[in-house]
């Protein structure tokens, strides 16, 4: 509804329930909304690589975190990113612009 749409518009966040499986992933992106995001993980651990807006001349969105081909992209090796496992009870903050991937351990990933 038209409501709706403006608010998302003036708002500019998203709200998502996101199921995975074991050894399924999200590419490796930044969002291109000015919002930060909360992310509960309710059910299953997640391997989240995150990665500062200011990193980003030592990343591609084609680049796999979790098995980087360093010879495709050697300057990886030089972005200040982090990894860290949700597991059911966290909640994971990162602000706007952050570059973040995820890998699903478990199935399901809720």
């Amino acid at each position: 509804d038209r409501e709706a749409i403006d608010n998302y518009f003036v708002t500019q966040q998203w709200k998502f329930l996101l199921i995975g499986e074991k050894g399924t992933s999200m590419f490796f992106h930044k969002d291109g909304t000015a919002a930060s995001s909360w992310q509960a993980q309710i059910l299953g651990r997640k391997r989240w690589t995150l990665c500062p807006n200011s990193e980003s001349r030592y990343l591609d969105v084609e680049l796999d975190t979790y098995n980087p081909d360093y010879a495709r992209f050697p300057n990886f090796a030089l972005a200040r990113c982090g990894q860290v496992t949700a597991e059911p009870g966290d909640l994971l903050y990162y602000p706007a612009y952050m570059w973040h991937h995820i890998y699903n351990l478990e199935t399901p990933t809720i």
